[in-house]
C-alpha cells in the first residue's frame, strides 16, 4: 500500500518508501518493475534517501505518457531551443526504457546550459521554456540532508537537485548542484 500512497513529489525529493535503489535488489531485470516489487522499508515522504530507480520510473512515465523517448521528448520541448548537442543519447535499462537517474551522455557544454536554463527558472531570452515556478520550487530546499554521509551531500534536496552546503563567508551566494 505503500507504493499507491506515494506521490510524483516525494519522487522527485527522494522522500520513497524505499531505502536504496530497487533495481540492484530485485531479481529480474526489469528495473521500472522493482519499483513496484521490492518490498517497501518505510513510509513514503518520512525519509530522504538517495534512489536512483525514484528518477527511472519518473523517466519511465514520461515515455509512457509522451509516446516518445526521453531525450526524443525533452529536445522537443526544451533541448534544442538550447543549442543541446546532437550526439547526446540516454543509455536505456535492459527493457529499453532511457535511464532516468543516471543515463544522460552529453558534453560539458550541454551540461552548462542546462544549468544556465535552471539557474534562470527556466527563462531563455524571455521564453519559459520551463515553468518558473516549478523550477523555483525544483531548485529549492525541499528536504533536510544533513544526516548524508558526505559533506556535499548535506545542504538539502529540491526536486531532482542537490543543495549546495553553506559555506561560512558566503551565505549570500545562491545557487545549486545537478
Amino acid at each position: 500500500p505503500w507504493c499507491h500512497e506515494m506521490t510524483i513529489r516525494e519522487m522527485l525529493t527522494m522522500c520513497t518508501c524505499y531505502a536504496s535503489t530497487t533495481f540492484r535488489r530485485y531479481e529480474g531485470d526489469d528495473w521500472v518493475e522493482s519499483f513496484f516489487r521490492v518490498k517497501p522499508d518505510h513510509v513514503p515522504g518520512t525519509v530522504f534517501s538517495y534512489d536512483t530507480s525514484s528518477s527511472h520510473v519518473l523517466a519511465a512515465l514520461v515515455e509512457k505518457l509522451t509516446g516518445m523517448d526521453m531525450l526524443d521528448f525533452l529536445r522537443r520541448e526544451v533541448l534544442d531551443r538550447l543549442g543541446f548537442s546532437a550526439e547526446a543519447y540516454i543509455l536505456k535499462d535492459p527493457q529499453g526504457v532511457s535511464q532516468g537517474g543516471s543515463g544522460l551522455m552529453c558534453t560539458l557544454r550541454d551540461v552548462a546550459r542546462a544549468a544556465w536554463l535552471c539557474s534562470h527558472y527556466g527563462m531563455l531570452e524571455g521564453e519559459e521554456l520551463l515553468p518558473a515556478d516549478f523550477m523555483r520550487q525544483a531548485t529549492a530546499n525541499q528536504v533536510p540532508t544533513d544526516l548524508q554521509p558526505v559533506l556535499d551531500e548535506q545542504g538539502g534536496y529540491g526536486y531532482l537537485f542537490w543543495m549546495p552546503r553553506s559555506v561560512p563567508g558566503r551565505e549570500h551566494l545562491h545557487g545549486f548542484t545537478m
